[in-house]
């Protein structure tokens, strides 16, 4: 009669077997004698002769196509993310920016205001001067319009204000100068101040005429 042989770790062999079996990819048999092999679940994974008590949880950052490789564990291209257990990468959703791949990272924020991503974004862009932006959440942008500006990070363009010429659509209103003046709102440039009127400046609105001799 020859003594029983113990199976080693990571086999297993239930009563009568002739000899041991390895634990299978995707499985954890934590027990020799065959009782408690689990199949591991998606987004779980465990190779071959794997003697665990449970499967491996996927890491965060990461993804885990199949169950049956640590081999096979991903991490997350950039501008993705995952928290633990997932299969697949989850696209950074828009008006974030994810410079981190975790999920749960406190380094993945919302866009603040006069930034915007699209979605997939490490970083959010900033509305660049003379346009406007949509919202945080889109990468829409709409030129301004002669006698409105934005400058940079600024959502919205705004009108010239009276008193003011804007010339160019990314830069801020510019006073008009002793000798001119602005009496409307949107004024691409500042008017010459007529005979018989004065205006001093800077910034001035409305021509004054002159005192009488």
């Amino acid at each position: 009669m020859f003594a029983p042989i113990a199976c080693a770790s990571g086999e297993y062999a239930p009563s009568g077997s002739s000899s041991c079996t390895l634990c299978p990819a995707g499985y954890v048999c934590p027990n020799v004698d065959g009782s408690g092999v689990t199949r591991c679940t998606p987004g779980r994974y465990a190779d071959a002769g794997d003697d665990s008590a449970a499967c491996t949880t996927c890491p965060a950052g990461s993804k885990c196509p199949v169950t049956t490789s640590s081999g096979a564990i991903e991490a997350c291209p950039f501008g993705h993310v995952s928290g633990a257990n997932q299969v697949d990468c989850d696209p950074c959703p828009p008006g974030y920016e994810c410079p981190d791949k975790d999920i749960n990272s406190a380094n993945n924020v919302v866009c603040p205001v006069g930034r915007f991503s699209g979605g997939t974004a490490e970083a959010c862009t900033s509305c660049p001067a003379g346009y406007s932006c949509v919202s945080t959440a889109s990468t829409a942008t709409t030129p301004c319009i002669p006698g409105f500006y934005s400058i940079f990070e600024q959502m919205d363009c705004a009108i010239c204000p009276q008193g003011n010429e804007c010339p160019v659509t990314s830069m801020s209103p510019q006073q008009c100068g002793a000798g001119f003046y602005s009496s409307t709102t949107g004024a691409t440039n500042c008017t010459v101040c007529p005979p018989g009127y004065e205006c001093p400046g800077p910034g001035h609105v409305d021509p004054v005429p002159c005192p009488a001799n």
